[in-house]
């Protein structure tokens, strides 16, 4: 991230506030230079030609804590944030599995969008693309361009087709320009997923739900998770999970290129307290979408992107499978420093999007990339 030691120069980049389809942000960032940090930051201003705008570099990965966000006279917000230190303990308890840029645009998707049926045809260039000469998937695909509906979304999304591969890529490499393309498929799948967590929670007679999730991960992943036990993680992708231990170790079988590659069985366990999920559902989406799906005998439950958990406890189990234990996030959790200022952040953010450029960011978004190319995915 760019910075300036110059409050001036910082204000030419954020523009005069004039301007009805962009927000106008000065940023004022508060640190000690003694900060004991293992990200670093630098003055890189005798490193380059334009030594007049004093450039500060911070490396990506820099956790700061929301002190205000202020709309000044002049129509530019003011937000204030502090650098934390290495030893802060919201630094200390944070997961490298913790998303938050991922959770700021989830959050914000829905609410500049327009409600719509239409399907936006950037994603059809990108489904084409992956498809080239796949017969079967290009019957797919016009199928899709022929009948699909937002009450369909879940449906079209558990089809074992390209379209639930390359949105998940898509949200994993947090490929924005790719996840803008999906938007009116993720709004729609967000949607029809909200409610069918309603309905779902509503009608559950279970106070306590485990459900299970099979995932084959390399022995660096395992010890990620080892490391982070206690710790929160957000969930980047949509993920299936099932009712049936034994469903979802199918999807943990090794093959034999699996196992040399040293990949290992992972059966994730995740327990929900039912009891305790908070009033608003944004951080923990999940349904039971079996009578959606095309796989009804898998008992699949989908978690949103973007759905909050702790990780518990990570065992070996066997000589060949591990067990990851993870809670659904709940109100308890939700009083803790960490994701009390992280939800703080993304209130703070997604307040000065919709208030300031209900109507007008939509104009972001409807040029649709004129550049046709499609790149590579990662």
């Amino acid at each position: 991230m760019s910075t300036s030691f110059e409050h001036d120069i910082a204000l030419i980049f954020a523009g005069d506030g004039c301007h009805t389809d962009l927000v106008s942000v000065l940023i004022e960032i508060s640190f000690d230079s003694t900060s004991v940090t293992s990200k670093p930051f630098a003055d890189v201003s005798n490193l380059f030609s334009l030594q007049y705008e004093q450039e500060v570099l911070l490396a990506s990965g820099h956790i700061f804590r929301v002190d205000s966000c202020k709309l000044l006279t002049n129509n530019i917000w003011c937000m204030k944030l502090t650098l934390c230190d290495d030893r802060n303990p919201i630094v200390t308890s944070s997961s490298d599995y913790f998303d938050v840029a991922i959770l700021q645009l989830l959050e914000i998707l829905p609410k500049v969008s327009p409600k719509t049926h239409k399907v936006n045809d950037r994603l059809l260039q990108w489904w084409r693309f992956y498809a080239e000469d796949d017969s079967t998937e290009l019957v797919k695909i016009n199928e899709f361009c022929e009948s699909y509906r937002s009450d369909a979304a879940i449906r079209w999304y558990t089809k074992d087709s390209l379209l639930y591969r390359l949105l998940n890529t898509a949200l994993r490499t947090e490929n924005i320009d790719m996840i803008i393309d999906f938007r009116y498929f993720i709004i729609d799948l967000y949607e029809q997923l909200t409610k069918s967590h309603v309905d779902y929670v509503i009608n559950c007679k279970e106070q306590n739900l485990t459900v299970y999730r099979g995932q084959k991960l390399c022995r660096s992943e395992l010890i990620k998770l080892k490391h982070s036990i206690g710790n929160y993680i957000s969930i980047t992708s949509f993920w299936s999970a099932s009712l049936s231990s034994e469903v979802a170790l199918r999807y943990a079988e090794l093959s034999e290129d699996d196992k040399k590659q040293c990949l290992q069985s992972v059966l994730f366990q995740i327990d929900i307290d039912i009891t305790k999920l908070a009033n608003s559902c944004k951080n923990h989406i999940f349904a039971n979408i079996a009578s959606l799906s095309c796989f009804i005998d898998e008992k699949e439950v989908l978690f949103m992107a973007n759905t909050q958990l702790r990780i518990h406890s990570v065992i070996k189990h066997t000589e060949t499978l591990w067990v990851v234990r993870l809670v659904l996030l709940n109100q308890d959790d939700e009083n803790t420093d960490e994701i009390r200022i992280m939800n703080r952040y993304l209130k703070y953010l997604t307040n000065m999007v919709t208030q300031s450029c209900r109507e007008n960011i939509w104009s972001f978004f409807k040029n649709d990339y004129k550049n046709d190319h499609i790149p590579a995915l990662q």
